[in-house]
């Protein structure tokens, strides 16, 4: 990763460009899926989530090779423990959010590599509107006390996306995206009036973190 950035850096300017004026429209999608199931002597315990993003940009070239972006991301996130052994543990919770994005992209052409292959680095800030959904037993061994939980939350997030750009045809690029340094600030429990605060700075390279989009140029490349 950092070799390639550096790579970047010194022959991005050297090789082919998108030049300014061009107008890009994009969309990503990531998804990430994981089950742990155990089967024990006295019954089975089951955790699966699910977590799935889609993002929809557009980006206008105010320089060659660098573009402002606006757009809007849908996330969720779901969850779903079942426990036999235990009935009143079990617990299904969904969290989705709409973020809207506003940032910056910087093309660095690796064209010693591939003529029409590009690295991007995007820096962004995106504020967060999120509806949570509970529904489960409380931690009184009484499998009658159901209880549903829904809630809002606010946050704001930036941080900055690598992402590899191939030029499949004139006017249609392909994106992968593995990963992002992020800043996030979250308020949750809004809806009691009493809303807990949360900070969190990670680099996030796991699978949850990767996908694949698409662009079109609405205007010509170069």
């Amino acid at each position: 990763m950092l070799f390639l950035i550096i790579m970047c850096l010194f022959v991005g300017q050297i090789w082919a460009q998108i030049s300014q004026g061009a107008r890009l429209v994009t969309g990503n999608i990531a998804g990430r899926y994981v089950s742990d199931i155990q089967n024990q002597l006295n019954g089975k315990y089951a955790n699966q989530s699910f977590t799935g993003n889609l993002k929809m940009s557009y980006n206008f070239f105010t320089k060659n090779n660098f573009s402002q972006n606006v757009g809007f991301e849908v996330s969720s996130y779901t969850r779903n423990i079942k426990n036999s052994m235990n009935p009143w543990n079990n617990q299904f919770s969904t969290y989705n959010a709409v973020l809207f994005h506003y940032g910056y992209t910087k093309y660095f052409s690796l064209s010693p590599i591939h003529k029409q292959l590009f690295f991007a680095l995007s820096p962004y800030v995106a504020p967060e509107f999120g509806f949570e959904h509970v529904t489960g037993f409380a931690a009184n061994n009484n499998p009658s006390t159901k209880y549903i939980l829904n809630d809002y939350a606010l946050g704001l997030n930036v941080g900055i996306e690598p992402t590899l750009v191939f030029q499949l045809k004139e006017r249609w690029l392909l994106s992968a995206h593995f990963g992002a340094a992020r800043f996030q600030y979250k308020m949750e429990d809004l809806k009691n009036g009493n809303p807990t605060h949360h900070i969190d700075a990670n680099l996030q390279f796991n699978p949850s973190a990767w996908g694949i989009g698409i662009g079109y140029f609405l205007a010509p490349k170069s």
